[in-house]
């Protein structure tokens, strides 16, 4: 057993490798975290179900439709994810800052923590004007114009995605001129 010969080689490194164990442990059992670089089986998993109404962005680059599929799976995964991702950023910064908060609390050093540490500085501008140019230049299209953001909304039906609402523009993001 891996234990009992740890134990003969070398107590410290036992006594280490019992105490991240356990660490993780309660980390994950009181907070969810990932002790990085440990990682549970399926903890990106999950029910994902199909009958929910699915938001689907659709992204427009000098007034033409940009067809995922016709991206490879990294600047798909790009596109969207990020998209997701930058509107959920305020509720995530504050998550984290929050659970971050309640460990430090129990170490003695809550009152050490700086909310604006765990906030990103990034504005709306910023970001569509970073966003359109990578997303330019991932796509080979060379210098661009204005770049258009909107949603639709869809549900699983009979096998099928089926849209349930008009295509409109997203209010959290602006057309960039």
């Amino acid at each position: 057993m891996f234990l009992k010969q740890l134990y003969h080689y070398n107590k410290f490194w036992l006594a280490a490798f019992l105490l991240f164990i356990l660490a993780f442990i309660y980390i994950n059992f009181k907070w969810g975290y990932t002790a990085s670089p440990v990682y549970q089986y399926g903890m990106f998993s999950g029910k994902y179900p199909v009958k929910d109404t699915q938001k689907i962005y659709q992204v427009y680059l000098n007034g033409e439709f940009v067809n995922p599929a016709s991206l490879n799976f990294a600047d798909r995964d790009m596109l969207f994810t990020i998209l997701t991702r930058y509107k959920h950023q305020k509720i995530t910064n504050k998550n984290i800052f929050e659970t971050n908060l309640i460990f430090y609390n129990k170490l003695g050093l809550g009152q050490h923590m700086n909310p604006g540490t765990f906030q990103n500085k990034l504005t709306g501008k910023d970001f569509l004007t970073w966003f359109s140019h990578d997303l330019f230049y991932r796509l080979d299209l060379g210098d661009h114009r204005y770049l258009e953001i909107n949603y639709q909304l869809f549900q699983w039906q009979q096998g099928n995605m089926i849209a349930v609402s008009e295509s409109k523009p997203d209010t959290a993001f602006a057309i960039i001129p």
